[in-house]
């Protein structure tokens, strides 16, 4: 934070947020950008000694402000804060080295410091990522490899226990997504993706429907999963990002349309975040020093090709080392752990090489610089 600081600081006149003066990030080279008022979302943030950061109507704030809920504050009881989704006014969060997911079942209304509703144990080992998809939750367990499924959220208990365990061709799960009833699965250490359709008739032990691999599949330690328009994503750890389209049509071992990356327009990618406008990739290890990109922009996602490069790299000191981020109505957000702070791009269909942020904001509760998920809520 002290470099930060003392560092370069022409960024600091973008980071107060005044009422709607917004855009001048999005501009680039191009000219003055339109003005853009600002959605109103919220943005939950979790870290492994942070607990969960709340900001309400977060793109209202201006550097200073800190966050208006702080749940699970680090203490030894409360270590490994994971994974956090916010579905049907209901906050979870995972605790990967406590082997529990918390519920809290009033997101809107939930004050520093509450005590959650739900403490979920039994059938979990190293929960991480979570999803809630048609009522039910689904839990990557990292350390027993498998993935546990949480029938009606709405009657979990305590004592709840899982209604389903997958675990055909998993080893340590790190991501999961659901869509169009298919669940999707990242098992790093044996190179593949996992895939079961019809989730909802799905039963203890069912095996996969299909297993895409490294031999024909070019996934190499996936990290991250992401769906859109029937394409799927996996971001793996040597650098590439594999596209797989027809998705719900996929068998095992099918092999990718396209293949992204390299060191020098990818830098172990954090997440896969999509949409109409574009394919935006951080880089957890991006390094402007390095002149690394941080952000890696496709803009025509469904046209991509094999070894494409971005076409827009984004490698100012505030946009580098992006170790969480989220994508929603326009609106890019991520944690920098060069700066130490949170930053927001609210037209990121316009983001430019060297484009500067709208809003930043930094919370002293940060521990270690260490922010590893966060997600935007609409109000």
């Amino acid at each position: 934070m002290v470099r930060y600081l003392l560092g370069t600081c022409a960024w600091l006149a973008v980071a107060v947020l005044a009422l709607g003066v917004v855009g001048c990030g999005s501009s680039g080279s191009s000219g003055a950008a339109q003005a853009r008022i600002p959605p109103s979302m919220d943005m939950v943030a979790v870290g492994r000694d942070s607990g969960v950061l709340i900001f309400r109507n977060v793109l209202y704030k201006q550097f200073g402000d800190i966050a208006d809920v702080h749940l699970l504050e680090y203490d030894n009881n409360n270590d490994g804060t994971v994974g956090v989704f916010v579905a049907d006014n209901r906050i979870f969060v995972s605790l990967k080295h406590e082997d529990r997911v918390y519920i809290w079942n009033d997101f809107a209304n939930v004050t520093s410091g509450q005590a959650p509703d739900v403490e979920l144990t039994n059938g979990l080992d190293g929960p991480n990522r979570l999803v809630v998809y048609n009522g039910d939750l689904y839990v990557s367990c990292e350390y027993s490899d498998r993935v546990a499924i949480f029938r009606d959220v709405t009657t979990l208990s305590n004592s709840s226990s899982p209604d389903v365990r997958l675990d055909d061709g998993i080893d340590e799960p790190k991501d999961l997504v659901v869509a169009n009833d298919s669940l999707y699965v990242a098992s790093e250490y044996d190179n593949r993706v996992c895939i079961w359709r019809n989730v909802a008739a799905l039963g203890d032990w069912d095996s996969a429907d299909a297993k895409l691999r490294t031999a024909t599949s070019l996934i190499v330690r996936p990290q991250r999963l992401a769906l859109y328009a029937d394409s799927l994503y996996v971001s793996s750890r040597d650098h590439s990002v594999t596209v797989f389209r027809n998705a719900s049509l996929l068998m095992d071992d099918a092999p990718p349309d396209v293949v992204l990356g390299g060191p020098s327009n990818l830098d172990r990618p954090r997440r896969v975040l999509i949409d109409a406008g574009g394919l935006y990739i951080p880089n957890k290890y991006g390094d402007y020093e390095d002149d690394e990109p941080g952000l890696s922009i496709f803009r025509n996602p469904m046209a991509l090709t094999f070894g494409q490069t971005p076409d827009v790299a984004v490698t100012t000191e505030v946009v580098s080392r992006i170790s969480a981020s989220d994508l929603e109505d326009n609106v890019f957000a991520g944690f920098s752990r060069e700066v130490d702070s949170f930053f927001f791009f609210l037209q990121a269909h316009r983001i430019e090489e060297n484009s500067a942020p709208d809003v930043m904001l930094w919370d002293p509760r940060i521990r270690y610089d260490n922010i590893g998920e966060l997600i935007l809520v609409p109000r």
